[in-house]
């Protein structure tokens, strides 16, 4: 399937992660002289063509994507597939709870920008945002309005956020508690929010290690 995709199927690796992220994504279909992505846009399905050469291994990690299960969703049902696709919580998981080395990979690769989307989501405002990334709010919109992937300073400063963020939920075990603690002056953290010390490396480290006490049942 993977060699029959790359010999008639056509897209680019960006483009189609933007069109994943987007929402109403199906499935890919392989056929013999095409591939097609299917997508939901309200009660209709609507068939995009993949649009640039491919390789093998850009198919293999499309086809790794739907076979997980996130992003499948039956034309009929309207159900739990679509709400879990949906959930910014789990579109967020599948980045933080990577390894180090696989947060890098996907920041040098392009960040979906619909990632600010889903912090947002989570609770963070779109000026908590543009402190972190070191860019205004305008292009900020402008960025996730068009589904553009991010560069390489964005998307490091905004996955610093993503993981440091799975890891306050996962301590609080409420999403909502995690970003609270985020904005409030910390001690460990000599009176500095975690929100603003995650901007550099070594205030990350210092946050990683304050959510660390919280897990183990202390105090930070």
């Amino acid at each position: 399937m993977y060699e029959q995709v790359a010999a008639h199927g056509r897209a680019d690796y960006n483009d189609m992660r933007a069109m994943l992220e987007r929402g109403g994504f199906v499935r890919l279909e392989s056929r013999r002289d095409s591939a097609h992505v299917l997508f939901r846009r309200g009660p209709e399905m609507i068939s995009v063509p993949l649009s640039k050469p491919v390789n093998v291994s850009y198919i293999e990690r499309v086809i790794d994507i739907v076979e997980e299960g996130s992003y499948i969703a039956e034309p009929h049902d309207e159900g739990s597939a679509l709400e879990e696709r949906d959930d910014p919580i789990r579109a967020l998981a599948r980045l933080y709870e990577g390894t180090s080395a696989d947060a890098d990979r996907a920041v040098r690769a392009g960040l979906p920008s619909i990632t600010w989307g889903h912090l947002v989501q989570v609770g963070y405002t779109p000026q908590e945002l543009a402190a972190i990334v070191g860019c205004s709010e305008e292009a900020i919109a402008r960025k996730h309005d068009r589904r553009e992937v991010l560069d390489v300073a964005e998307g490091d400063r905004t996955m610093r956020l993503v993981r440091i963020t799975g890891d306050a939920i996962a301590a609080f075990g409420d999403p909502a508690k995690a970003v609270r603690w985020m904005r409030k002056p910390n001690r460990a953290l000599s009176g500095e929010r975690p929100i603003d010390a995650v901007v550099t490396e070594h205030g990350l480290s210092l946050v990683r290690r304050a959510v660390g006490v919280v897990a183990y049942g202390g105090v930070a």
